[in-house]
């Protein structure tokens, strides 16, 4: 599996690996440099602007479709998958950027 980014004119800008595919209906949030994927599947990555990932895990939650995200104040990238909640240090999450 691989993740593509295109340009505004449609050239492909970069594309990437992925360790597995990604499951689900996702969701997609530009933080500064970075885009943030999340998925109902439990999938949550980063990936720079210009390329390159950043930082994947996944979590498995229940049957719901319940899908939620917030970087708060104190830098904790908050994830609701399903019945699932973890919180993830923003920057070490990113480290790999």
């Amino acid at each position: 599996e691989r993740l593509y980014a295109y340009s505004r004119q449609g050239t492909l800008d970069w594309d990437a690996g992925l360790q597995q595919p990604l499951t689900g209906r996702a969701t997609m949030t530009h933080y500064e440099n970075l885009l943030l994927i999340t998925t109902t599947g439990g999938d949550i990555l980063t990936a720079r602007d210009g390329g390159g990932l950043c930082g994947y895990t996944r979590i498995f939650g229940g049957d719901s479709d319940l899908l939620w995200h917030d970087i708060g104040d104190d830098d904790i990238l908050r994830v609701l998958v399903g019945d699932q909640v973890i919180g993830l240090s923003w920057q070490r999450f990113n480290g790999g950027c």
